[in-house]
């Protein structure tokens, strides 16, 4: 299924809200604490809100955040405004509490070994500002860990966010390049990610593919709950997450560029992703809800995605996923889908029921099933398959396939150019990241 993507520039205060962010720390905060800077362990008294801009920033090492089962929360006025920043440090936790109704709830930006745990990130959302600005740095995630590595989201309640993902991992990317760090060792770990589908919007003008529309008006949707988008991301590891009633897919890994990007040494692939133990269901809700597309329906979405698009370089493509003893039902798109992507290994996965969804002229690969390689020539390629149960699969090869070392070559360029298929190119959303 088609994914979005976001322009995600350098670090600056425009890009992560922190417009008039001004100093209160200590032991204790009032609801007065708007656009607060955090430099020691601080537990929340009272809610924070509602916020016009920013709503707290950590700035300190190895310092706690305990939000002692308060609320963080914004006016809903859309531009890039995070709820709560961690701003390049590192040892830091955030805890116990909710955070809403900004363009991101959580940022960890540029740091390390962090945590995120028993929150509950719902509403934020950035469709219109997104829609408006398509060249600015954008939010629309619930938390995400911007060029930030060895991080740990955990046991968090994430949703309605968007309209880009409940949690992301992505890097500051300008010009077709990352500008900042790779993203390595993030471990989103027994988070409930679910609902997050927040539709694409008509811009203010009142525009959507050279087509009139209602300001505002829901357009399309590419939301997804969990999402390796990279540039660049290494070695992230999913597990025992719940992932449900996404606008899209539950759980994707994109590619980086294709032929509408020139390719770039220093955008590299998603690589090392480990999907393991989750239960992902019911996503694909979203539908197309405007006049403009030629048709209206579901959309779709698959369980876990590893995505390459028609014509992407091989290099930009991601490659070496572990997808390992996950339960994928009902997703409205197949259940496990592997693009052209190179290199994957599947084992003792069940998949069933997926693969209900309406067709419509953005439904990709039909008919939907359970498992799906879409590696015809040779059959899946350097992708293996192994002891998973699978209702419905797209080619045999898909029940019992072993690559041999020799058919995945002595780095991921040298993987087979992907073939023609018959996914959507429309853009939209972070297109900086290529299509």
């Amino acid at each position: 299924m088609l994914s979005a993507k976001r322009m995600l520039i350098v670090g600056t205060a425009v890009v992560v809200g922190l417009f008039g962010a001004r100093g209160l720390a200590g032991t204790a905060l009032a609801k007065s604490g708007c656009g607060a800077v955090i430099k020691t362990s601080t537990t929340l008294t009272a809610d924070i809100g509602p916020c016009p801009g920013v709503g707290l920033t950590v700035r300190a090492n190895n310092i706690t955040l305990d939000l002692g089962g308060h609320r963080v929360f914004g006016t809903v006025a859309e531009g890039v405004w995070a709820g709560i920043r961690l701003d390049k440090v590192s040892g830091v936790t955030v805890k116990n509490g909710s955070v809403d109704n900004f363009d991101a709830g959580v940022v960890l930006f540029r740091g390390q070994r962090n945590t995120v745990s028993g929150l509950e990130v719902h509403h934020n959302d950035s469709a219109q500002f997104v829609a408006d600005n398509p060249d600015l740095g954008q939010l629309g995630d619930g938390i995400v860990m911007l060029g930030s590595s060895h991080n740990t989201i955990k046991t968090n309640q994430v949703h309605d966010n968007g309209p880009f993902s409940g949690i992301s991992v992505v890097s500051e990317v300008a010009n077709q390049s990352v500008t900042g760090p790779f993203p390595t060792d993030n471990l989103i770990i027994g988070n409930t990610v679910r609902h997050n589908e927040v539709d694409d919007v008509c811009t203010s003008a009142g525009e959507y593919f050279n087509g009139p529309c209602q300001p505002g008006e829901g357009v399309f949707n590419e939301n997804i709950g969990i999402r390796v988008e990279g540039p660049g991301a290494t070695h992230t590891t999913i597990s025992k997450n719940l992932i449900t009633e996404s606008g899209r897919e539950g759980l994707a890994v994109l590619n980086t560029r294709n032929r509408f990007t020139p390719p770039d040494a220093i955008s590299p692939q998603n690589t090392d992703t480990r999907i393991a133990d989750n239960d992902i269901s019911h996503n694909g809700v979203a539908t197309v809800v405007t006049d403009t597309d030629p048709t209206i329906g579901q959309l779709g979405g698959d369980g876990v995605f590893t995505r390459c698009f028609t014509n992407s370089p091989p290099a930009g493509c991601a490659t070496r996923t572990t997808i390992v003893n996950n339960r994928l039902n009902d997703n409205l798109a197949h259940g496990i889908a592997i693009d052209k992507a190179q290199g994957n290994t599947i084992i003792a996965n069940t998949a069933t029921g997926n693969g209900h969804g309406t067709m419509t002229a953005y439904a990709s690969d039909p008919p939907y099933t359970d498992g799906f390689d879409a590696n015809t020539d040779p059959a899946c390629d350097s992708n293996t398959w192994l002891r998973n149960t699978l209702g419905t699969v797209n080619q045999p090869c898909v029940r019992n396939h072993v690559a041999s070392a020799a058919s995945f070559g002595s780095s991921p360029a040298t993987a087979a150019a992907p073939a023609a298929d018959t996914r959507s190119t429309r853009s939209g959303g972070r297109a900086s990241l290529g299509q």
